[in-house]
């Protein structure tokens, strides 16, 4: 048996019983999970009655059970329940979950049992439903957003892009959001934030992990929003990641579940970096649909290259180079914070250096770079650096790099 398969007992006797039990096992499917429902679940041919015994009492880990005015006079509901009572009587671990659909339920066999369990409350937005049995169910999402390394860690400011981001949503009733910076001007900690503040959907193009190719993009995207919309596929259909048809489906399916008040956000990491290595000439890059669906947004990173990208739909490019006054006030924000640390505290004691002299320094060598703080303070936690021998920008800090290396030597070693 499956780690966690999950047993669905309903009524066909009741149509929204109907749907929201086979909407809830496709959504529990897609994620990934085993599910047993009726009719599905009983090979043809073969006694339906015995199956259902068989999944109740030894082939589930969990019974979830949709009660209605409809089910609780169900005689096969209400001999599911007796049979999971029965179970759970002997196996405390067999979990037993009631998905009530009115507060107003007339007694049925089973319900002093059922009244002394935790139940589930039902809610009209099937995301918010789902999200509430994931939790009971205490299930992981098979589809987790992969995070570039350390880009998570320590993360300050940036409050200006959040706010030119909320503004663009405000503007426009979809659209797409770019964010361009140099190399090192910290986008993808910038996105990876965003994500994490807003939970939104989310794909990062990680070229030094092999996911950067169209497919990846097509196959994690697709997923999530299955899951997130509880949309009616438990499995991509063939040539889905082929190209950009059945997002565009998808993106039409979850528009009319999204609002101006709660859109669609779905944030895409360094473009940059997307190998476009057989792409269809004239196919926009992952191929991002030129025209998107209402309340539908795309909020991207990528550094000063053309991509081949074009689109018909709301568009804004926002430029960091532009906000230099603020990136230096975020970087003065990371600083105060890391100065901290107890072998930055040693450094300046042994130094002789007050916090507002290193920080001075770092910030105005650092010319707004943030990969040249995390690679510059472990440099001087060491003791590689004093306050006179810090280099200048990014690119003067990998020459020094290599050159402490040996790697400037000709020949090389």
């Amino acid at each position: 048996m499956p780690e966690t398969t999950v047993f669905i007992s309903h009524t066909t006797r009741d149509k929204r019983d109907y749907a929201l039990a086979h909407k809830l096992a496709d959504a529990l499917k897609a994620q990934g999970q085993s599910v047993w429902i009726a009719p599905d679940s009983i090979p043809a041919g073969e006694s339906w009655q015995e199956h259902i015994i068989s999944g109740v009492m030894d082939q589930c880990t969990h019974f979830l059970v949709i009660l209605s005015a409809g089910s609780v006079h169900a005689e096969w509901v209400l001999e599911e329940i007796r049979l999971a009572i029965e179970r759970h009587n002997t196996e405390p671990n067999f979990k037993i979950l009631s998905l009530p659909m009115s507060n107003n339920l007339p007694d049925f066999a089973g319900k002093d049992v059922l009244d002394t369990l935790q139940w589930i409350p039902y809610h009209e937005d099937f995301r918010v439903q789902l999200q509430a049995i994931n939790e009971a169910l205490r299930l992981r999402p098979t589809i987790k957003t992969i995070f570039p390394p350390g880009k998570t860690d320590d993360f300050v400011g940036r409050e200006y892009v959040f706010k030119a981001i909320d503004s663009f949503l405000g503007a426009n009733d979809r659209g797409y959001f770019v964010i361009e910076g140099d190399p090192g001007a910290g986008k993808s900690a910038l996105l990876a934030e965003f994500v994490q503040q807003r939970d939104c959907i989310a794909h990062f193009n990680i070229h030094g992990q092999g996911i950067n190719k169209a497919h990846h993009f097509l196959e994690s995207i697709c997923k999530q929003l299955i899951i997130k919309f509880g949309l009616p596929y438990t499995t991509l259909p063939t040539g889905a990641t082929k190209d950009g048809h059945f997002l565009g489906i998808l993106l039409q399916e979850v528009s009319k579940q999204v609002n101006a008040k709660s859109p669609l956000i779905i944030a895409v990491d360094a473009l940059d970096e997307v190998d476009l290595d057989g792409h269809p000439e004239g196919a926009n890059i992952l191929f991002l649909p030129p025209y998107l669906a209402q309340h539908v947004f795309f909020v991207m990173t990528k550094r000063d290259i053309s991509l081949p990208f074009s689109t018909h739909t709301p568009f804004e490019l926002y430029d960091l180079n532009e906000h230099q006054s603020e990136t230096l006030q975020d970087v003065r924000l990371y600083l105060n914070k890391a100065i901290h640390r107890d072998n930055i505290q040693v450094w300046l004691e042994t130094s002789q250096t007050t916090q507002d002299e290193l920080i001075d320094n770092i910030a105005k060598k650092s010319q707004g770079n943030f990969m040249y703080l995390r690679y510059v303070l472990p440099e001087i936690e060491k003791g590689h650096y004093d306050l006179n021998s810090l280099p200048i920008g990014l690119e003067q800090y990998y020459e020094d790099h290599w050159r402490r290396m040996g790697m400037t030597t000709k020949p090389l070693p």
